[in-house]
């Protein structure tokens, strides 16, 4: 299914309007994992599902992970807060005491514990798929969809949020909005390896349940 969005964009200091074609494109792997063929060619039963959302920091995974949990009856998991569980540490203090390579190990190691999972949406960190070939092991193990916001939305909801963020904390405004364009260009290699892309704005979760559920 094609999905045509005309989405607003700012762009210094100018509201620009334009055409941006996100595809709601089930891949073979994910057909196959989607639907299994019962007795004849239109009739179909809906596999387990499991959902990995991924994005930038700030696209709102949790939340929208929560909502879309709630619309399809599944579980919902955030990875970070499983990170914590697994190390006693909040992920800011596991950045500031252990550093970020010891953080992406442990990611890597929670992310492992949900691959034979069912019925479960799992919000990822936003450079969890940048890391450890994750990236690649969602797509083999669930369903991969990246929650798409554009620079200046993101920018604008990281300034609410700073003392959350480790990679962050301390930083000017300027600094923030620097980190978010350069950081947002350096992931999204990895971002759009994912099999569903989204714009969150104009696809609540219980639409995206809808289609999921509709399997188009």
């Amino acid at each position: 299914m094609l999905l045509l969005t005309i989405i607003t964009k700012e762009q210094e200091g100018r509201k620009q309007f334009f055409p941006s074609f996100y595809f709601f494109s089930f891949l073979p792997a994910l057909s196959y994992k989607f639907f299994n063929s019962v007795n004849s060619d239109s009739d179909y039963y809906l596999c387990p599902m499991l959902v990995y959302l991924t994005g930038f920091m700030g696209s709102g995974k949790s939340t929208y992970g929560v909502e879309l949990a709630e619309e399809l009856g599944y579980a919902f998991i955030d990875l970070d807060a499983e990170i914590s569980e697994i190390t006693g540490m909040s992920v800011i203090e596991i950045f500031e005491k252990k550093g970020e390579d010891y953080f992406r190990e442990k990611e890597a190691e929670a992310l492992l514990k949900t691959f034979n999972m069912k019925n479960t949406i799992v919000a990822t960190g936003g450079g969890a798929p940048c890391h450890y070939a994750n990236m690649e092991k969602m797509n083999e193990h669930g369903i991969t969809i990246y929650l798409k916001l554009f620079e200046n939305e993101l920018y604008n909801r990281l300034l609410q949020d700073l003392n959350t963020r480790p990679r962050l904390k301390g930083k000017t405004p300027d600094e923030v909005m620097d980190f978010v364009f350069k950081t947002l260009r350096e992931r999204a290699v990895f971002y759009h390896q994912a099999q569903i892309v989204i714009y969150p704005p104009m696809m609540p979760a219980n639409e995206l349940a809808k289609m999921l559920n509709s399997g188009q």
